[in-house]
């Protein structure tokens, strides 16, 4: 995965503690025709998703493999709360609400109606940059820059 656009970062504010930290982001498939800077002329559509920092990888439902057309590049085993899981592998250029798109970004498909979203941004999307999670004053706030610029340190 790779990053095509310099740092930028997002900020989500709750008015209270959050239980599951939500965004929109917009998904293309990676082999339709690319266009930087509007995700619907490249195919793009809209859907909400949950940043999990307990989740190796991101993940899509179907609904998403259906809206856009997405080829299986083949099977895969994942593992999630509820145990292994036969699935399979989609490639997608994922735009955050910063407006970085992350191109060919190697998801799988999971269900996940408990959740009510149709995207999970896993540690693959959020390692790439500074993830930060605040609670002050009974308010959550989640901050996100990609590319990492440096060491966040509450020690110091």
């Amino acid at each position: 995965m790779t990053t095509s656009t310099p740092a930028k970062s997002y900020t989500l504010y709750h008015s209270r503690l959050a239980k599951q930290l939500r965004s929109e982001v917009h998904i293309s498939n990676s082999f339709a025709q690319l266009n930087l800077s509007n995700p619907a002329s490249s195919g793009g559509k809209a859907y909400t998703a949950i940043w999990d920092t307990g989740a190796t990888v991101t993940c899509i439902t179907q609904k998403v493999v259906d809206d856009l057309g997405l080829v299986g590049l083949g099977k895969c085993k994942n593992i999630t709360a509820g145990g292994a899981i036969e699935t399979t592998r989609h490639l997608i250029d994922l735009w955050l609400p910063n407006k970085v798109v992350i191109l060919k970004c190697d998801v799988t498909k999971v269900e996940l109606y408990a959740l009510k979203a149709d995207v999970l941004i896993g540690m693959d999307v959020i390692s790439q940059g500074d993830f930060t999670i605040t609670n002050y004053q009974g308010k959550t706030v989640m901050t996100f820059r990609i590319p990492s610029l440096e060491t966040v340190d509450y020690d110091k």
